[in-house]
């Protein structure tokens, strides 16, 4: 009985990730979105995919494995995320 279960899990999630892949996808092409979104559950990896240009003088798209070179910014985002 949850083998069906399972699948019916799987595929429910897979769909999901479709949906914010395709999202992500006219972001991109509409609104010019740079960056790369990382979707997890537990110890799981739903989505980890690059978007748009990591350097588009040199032709360089986005992969899920770029570092991004954040500096000091982030702190503001972070104490922002935990006043909430």
């Amino acid at each position: 009985m949850l083998i069906p279960a399972i699948g019916l899990a799987q595929s429910r999630a897979e769909s999901i990730m479709g949906r914010i892949d395709a999202r992500m996808q006219i972001a991109e092409e509409k609104d010019g979105f740079s960056g790369v979104v990382y979707v997890g559950k537990g110890d799981q990896v739903l989505l980890n995919k690059g978007y748009g240009w990591s350097d588009p003088e040199a032709n360089l798209r986005n992969t899920a494995q770029k570092r991004f070179m954040i500096a000091s910014i982030s702190k503001s985002f972070v104490a922002a995320c935990i006043l909430q």
